[in-house]
């Protein structure tokens, strides 16, 4: 007696559920379409952003060999890095005005360390190097003024480089 009441409770369980499912099975089959989506396209995102990051580091590489043997040859390299907005960007950047410093071009070095310092997307320590390398190209220039002026935000307190700025 008591199998047929457990039979009837099983039949009652299988009918609810498939009513359930027949009620909702669209919405459960979209919300797993919609995850798997989401998944993928996080994936594929990351996977994107970890591309450009080793194609930019391989071509910054092969500049800086370039550099090595030809400074004029790896003068355009650094200028398509630097237009690219990633990290390598801001290095490529520093690059130019190192390679400005070594060609004697001070006033060019000076306006690429400052247009560093003076961009948002920069971090704050990469910006008061920028800062620190645009005074002494200004002061290179012979324009002490300038210079300190363009570094007198890093002479407070607590500013880590202070000492350097002034």
């Amino acid at each position: 007696m008591a199998d047929i009441f457990q039979e009837v409770e099983e039949d009652l369980r299988r009918d609810k559920a498939l009513a359930f499912w027949k009620k909702y099975q669209n919405h459960i089959l979209g919300a797993v379409i919609i995850v798997i989506a989401v998944a993928v396209g996080i994936s594929g995102w990351r996977w994107y952003r970890q591309h450009q990051i080793e194609t930019n580091g391989t071509a910054y590489l092969q500049a800086m060999q370039t550099l090595e043997h030809d400074p004029k040859a790896a003068e355009p390299q650094f200028d398509e890095l630097a237009k690219g907005g990633s990290g390598f960007a801001v290095l490529a950047r520093f690059q130019q005005a190192n390679l400005a410093l070594k060609n004697g071009d001070k006033a060019k070095a000076a306006q690429l360390f400052q247009a560093i310092a003076g961009d948002g997307s920069v971090d704050k320590a990469t910006k008061d190097a920028a800062v620190i390398l645009g005074g002494l190209a200004l002061l290179d220039l012979g324009k002490p003024d300038a210079a300190s002026q363009l570094v007198a935000p890093l002479t407070g307190d607590n500013q880590p480089y202070r000492f350097s700025a002034l």
